[in-house]
């Protein structure tokens, strides 16, 4: 993939993401190859083989969802080898389950907190650049990108300035509105935020500057690991990160009365179902909207 002789099916070369996720996969594979003594062929590859290798992913301690990926990515190229005669084996019956684990999102509330911190120059570059995601609702990647190109992104129709990007995971072109907080962060740095950061500091600044204010609360976090269910008390501050900014973005936007499908343009979800998965509010949004009905306000000292 890297030497660019593997293209997609549609012709393409594969982004860098996808690259380092396939050899993140392979990686993990070499290492169940080694639990067998190596040298495995493509003929020794069948529906079996693929249910041990979903086990030792499960005895290592993995999350449900870690092995759901790692099981999709090798159903994928099983399937690609397949369909080239390289292997007997079609990929039928491997099983690539997720499930809902614990994730958080920042209210409106918590980002205008965030603006207002008094901090030092770095982490308060890295703060406005996450509110910024939180209302451009990219991926971590396409923020660095964006970041580096500003106003060659942006385009006035109407006095209203949008901005167009072109994303690396999928190739899709999204155009954002850019919210008023965004250009005001912007025109604070003249769109030039210095040096790019990496997603590691990125991400461990997030988590201490959060850690440090009034929104630091336990919440309780449940998933699947080693094939047992689990559930404990983690800090808020943990689970914040690069991600947790396009959750923002996308739960806000729906709560707030933007049309899904229109949100859904954006994220680049491509059903109902999976949107409203990674919003993890379509309840809330429910109950939000209901609860100034006459039948929860009934107040029965009023009643004669």
């Amino acid at each position: 993939m890297r030497d660019r002789t593997v293209l997609t099916n549609e012709g393409e070369y594969y982004t860098e993401i996808t690259i380092r996720n396939t050899e993140c996969v392979m990686n993990n594979l070499e290492n169940y190859f080694e639990t067998l003594g190596g040298n495995i062929t493509m003929d020794e590859i069948d529906f079996e083989f693929t249910e041990k290798y979903r086990l030792w992913l499960i005895d290592c301690g993995m999350a449900k969802n870690t092995i759901s990926h790692y099981m999709a990515k090798f159903r994928f190229w099983i399937r690609r080898f397949h369909k080239y005669g390289m292997m007997t084996y079609s990929g039928a019956g491997i099983r690539a389950s997720q499930e809902i684990t614990t994730a958080i999102i920042n209210t409106i509330d918590e980002l205008k907190l965030f603006y207002k911190l008094d901090l030092p120059p770095g982490k308060k570059r890295v703060i406005d650049i996450y509110i910024c995601q939180c209302f451009l609702g990219l991926r971590i990647s396409d923020m660095f990108s964006f970041l580096n190109k500003i106003k060659n992104t942006m385009k006035i129709i109407d006095n209203k300035t949008y901005f167009e990007i072109k994303t690396q995971k999928t190739g899709a072109v999204v155009v954002i509105p850019a919210a008023n907080i965004v250009l005001k962060i912007l025109e604070k740095y003249k769109y030039n935020f210095g040096n790019e950061l990496s997603e590691f500091y990125y991400n461990r600044t997030l988590k201490r500057v959060v850690s440090q204010t009034e929104i630091e609360r336990t919440v309780l976090f449940h998933r699947t690991e080693g094939g047992e269910k689990i559930e404990r008390e983690v800090l808020f501050s943990s689970l914040m990160g690069s991600h947790t900014a396009r959750r923002t973005f996308a739960s806000n936007a729906y709560l707030m009365g933007i049309d899904p499908l229109d949100v859904m343009k954006i994220t680049g979800h491509k059903s109902y179902n999976s949107f409203f998965k990674y919003l993890r509010c379509e309840n809330l949004g429910v109950a939000m909207r209901i609860s100034t009905h006459k039948f929860f306000n009934i107040d029965f000292d009023d009643e004669k």
